[in-house]
């Protein structure tokens, strides 16, 4: 997560935090995938990635934002 620029959270080891300059994502490490939360201006947006999925396809959907 501290390649894409995230920030683990103080409260939770699982949860980062992600800010870039038009939304912000909460991740969640969990047992069997990586849950985001995308806060923004519209409404909040959740998804989830396995982690059978490379890690390449990963970040690039992350990077990809909202």
């Amino acid at each position: 997560m501290e390649t894409l620029g995230a920030t683990r959270s103080e409260q939770d080891p699982c949860d980062w935090i992600w800010e870039q300059p038009d939304w912000r994502a909460r991740l969640r490490l969990d047992q069997e995938d990586l849950g985001v939360i995308w806060d923004s201006a519209q409404p909040p947006r959740s998804c989830s990635y396995s982690y059978r999925l490379p890690r390449s396809d990963v970040e690039a959907a992350l990077r990809f934002g909202p």
